[in-house]
């Protein structure tokens, strides 16, 4: 029997070391696909086959290091993400672990909220499973998070109240096979990932209204902005700071809700920036290592 003290969720890039996953839930590394199809015929004859297994996964985290961040984006417009190795399960049992090689980013949600810390949910497909034996995890994350009261946000250098923000950054990454012979036991897993659109796309919830005569989702041109978001991790002379930059956002929409007396209206933003802008977003945490 084996509880949480003994499960790890781990990261390394080509034949590099496994590293953690910043604090970190979510479900093992699994896969979606890989069904029974069955098609029916005369006489009550029926025949049964199995489709591609698609190997995915996702994790909740904390933010700390950010250190995966730097593979969320591919390097060029048509390209895919670096490939990383991702693994998790238990420890020290045999097949107690599932091992993607091939991996890619395909998500990555950014988000901080009143009370809370900037939390990351990553996304990954993978070429290949396979059920994996983890001697030893990797050495858990203790770098400080980074919570919302040392925060601040500007939107066209103007502060707005805002209560909540989210940014996601997703890679359009499809898995493929073919119909070439296949290797024994894998035959059902994909051969190749087609890589396809990036795009970034921010949601936040402001207390105060923006100014039709500056940001109107209504203007017939639209509306651009940029936003600096920054927080803290609160580390005294050695505190790290989370810069986060965005350029040419467009805007989508503005939304509020009629409330009830002594409520709050709270507006919400949708915006994203253009397809395949790889530098719409930056995202730095500087001083690095400390």
């Amino acid at each position: 029997m084996a509880s949480g003290f003994q499960q790890t969720l781990e990261w390394a890039v080509g034949a590099g070391a496994y590293a953690a996953f910043d604090r970190y839930t979510g479900d093992r590394p699994g896969w979606s696909g890989g069904e029974w199809e069955e098609a029916f015929g005369g006489g009550g004859s029926v025949v049964e086959w199995l489709t591609m297994v698609e190997p995915e996964g996702s994790a909740d985290t904390t933010l700390q290091t950010g250190a995966l961040l730097a593979y969320v984006k591919p390097a060029a417009v048509g390209a895919l993400p670096t490939a990383l190795n991702i693994q998790g399960g238990v420890v020290a049992t045999a097949g107690g672990a599932v091992r993607h090689t091939d991996a890619y980013i395909t998500s990555c949600e950014m988000s901080l909220e009143h009370n809370g810390v900037v939390s990351v949910n990553y996304g990954w497909k993978a070429l290949t499973p396979s059920w994996a034996t983890i001697a030893t995890a990797a050495t858990p994350i203790d770098t400080l998070p980074f919570p919302w009261h040392g925060s601040n946000v500007l939107i066209e250098d103007a502060a707005y109240m805002v209560g909540q923000w989210s940014l996601t950054q997703e890679n359009e990454i499809t898995l493929h096979s073919d119909l070439d012979e296949k290797v024994a036991g894998a035959a059902r897993f994909p051969v190749w990932a087609e890589p396809g659109p990036y795009r970034a796309n921010l949601t936040a919830t402001l207390r105060a209204p923006f100014d039709p005569d500056e940001l109107d989702p209504l203007a017939d041109c639209g509306a651009t902005f940029g936003a600096v978001m920054t927080v803290t991790d609160c580390g005294g002379e050695a505190a790290r700071i989370l810069t986060v930059t965005l350029v040419d956002f467009k805007l989508d929409n503005v939304t509020s809700s009629i409330v009830e007396g002594g409520e709050l209206v709270e507006y919400e933003v949708t915006a994203h920036a253009t397809p395949n802008d790889l530098t719409a977003v930056d995202i730095d945490i500087s001083p690095v290592g400390v």
